[in-house]
């Protein structure tokens, strides 16, 4: 016969647990983006601010890379502050994350700027749809790249190379990663990117949910045992 159960063990009480956790990840991304994002809405809606909206996203890979070290380390310890780690984690990696983004964001920014005025300036069509597909898959490589860096500590130019090497070593992961970028573009399109940012502690958590077959093979083929 079982023993009795402790407090604490209850069905409601990890699912309060869970719902908190989410909320304070959710609070302290919204707190390490507030002012990139507040800057956005002095902008116009206007294709000459685009390099600037490129700018300001750049600006938010290190709250991106604090997220997802905050949810690897909720694999290591059930018990830990989701504000202390996150601390931890833009501390560690927010260097190293602009230094990764930085060609994503240059990249997006001259391709939208493309869009918006390449038909005056006679920019051949298929140059431009070449470009928004550098730039996928530019993000794809970026999300790999920021989920190693998160967790391990290898040089950038080897985070860099690993991050090229996934995008197609798991074709399936890398998919996924596309998949979750069509329904942040989805959000922001159809509601306003306020939503977006709201929402950032869940989708952050589902990228590095996603990514957990390339971390599990980092730390199988590169890490040493």
């Amino acid at each position: 016969m079982p023993g009795p159960r402790e407090y604490g063990d209850g069905i409601l009480h990890r699912v309060t647990k869970q719902i908190y956790w989410f909320l304070a990840l959710t609070v302290c991304f919204i707190a390490a983006v507030i002012l990139p994002f507040a800057a956005t809405l002095f902008l116009e809606r206007d294709a000459s601010n685009l390099p600037v909206f490129a700018l300001l996203l750049w600006l938010c890979a290190p709250a991106v890379s604090a997220a997802f070290f905050t949810s690897w380390r909720r694999t290591q310890d059930l018990d830990e502050g989701p504000f202390a780690a996150f601390g931890e984690g833009l501390k560690r990696n927010w260097k190293g994350a602009l230094v990764l983004a930085l060609p994503v964001a240059v990249i997006g920014g001259l391709t939208s700027f493309n869009f918006a005025y390449g038909g005056v300036a006679g920019v051949p069509a298929g140059f431009m749809w070449a470009s928004a597909g550098v730039t996928v898959l530019g993000l794809v490589w970026l999300l790999h790249a920021l989920l190693i860096h998160s967790q391990y500590e290898f040089r950038l130019r080897d985070i860099a190379k690993l991050g090229a090497f996934y995008v197609t070593a798991k074709p399936l992961v890398s998919l996924g990663v596309i998949s979750l970028l069509v329904l942040c573009t989805g959000i922001v399109y159809f509601t306003f990117d306020a939503v977006l940012v709201l929402f950032g502690g869940v989708i952050s958590y589902l990228f590095w949910n996603n990514e957990k077959p390339v971390l599990e093979n980092v730390r199988e083929q590169f890490v040493a045992q």
